[in-house]
């Protein structure tokens, strides 16, 4: 059965990378049409099967000191996804090995390695995401950066801003860590 990436995409819920490498699986085996599955799980030869979480997988990675910041874990047919950013390539590495360790054989590897910003940079990054964001608009927000750890103090009307403030600058290149101090008016 030939797949198409775009519905892949749109069933598992991937980005465009891991639609590609899904459609590429999906080809060579002749599969059905695959579909996003939570939590992750995976039948392993002589291991019992295994179930696990984001937080599982995040906490099996800080406990072998591998950092990944903007981790995503999913799991399409038995195929471990993780995405991410790392601060030096030997953790992309250690980061799959992590989760092969724990009882997955088949680890679809996308993290990159994170560029390296400046603390400037990335304050002048956060204030711009944060101002272009129409749902925050009335907010006060003061944003320091310290070796990528983003810290924002600040006023929200709702806690939904402040959960929203939270999310956008998590994704900002750079950030390794976002600290929130925001208070309602």
């Amino acid at each position: 059965m030939k797949l198409q990436t775009k519905s892949i995409a749109t069933v598992a819920g991937v980005s465009f990378f891991a639609a590609a490498v899904i459609a590429m699986i999906a080809r060579h085996r002749d599969a059905a049409p695959l579909a996003y599955t939570a939590p992750v799980t995976a039948d392993v030869m002589s291991r019992p099967v295994v179930t696990l979480s984001d937080t599982a997988v995040a906490q099996a990675l800080s406990g072998s000191s591998v950092q990944v910041s903007q981790l995503s874990v999913r799991e399409v047919d038995g195929i471990v996804i993780l995405s991410g950013k790392v601060a030096a390539k030997e953790d992309i590495e250690r980061a799959g090995n992590v989760v092969k360790n724990i009882g997955f054989s088949r680890v679809a590897n996308m993290i990159q390695v994170a560029k390296v910003l400046d603390d400037s940079a990335i304050e002048r990054d956060a204030e711009r995401q944060l101002a272009r964001t129409r749902a925050l608009d009335g907010c006060k927000f003061s944003i320091d950066s310290n070796a990528g750890v983003l810290t924002v103090s600040g006023r929200v009307q709702r806690e939904l801003q402040a959960d929203a403030a939270r999310n956008i600058l998590r994704t900002i290149d750079g950030v390794r860590e976002v600290r929130a101090d925001l208070k309602r008016f």
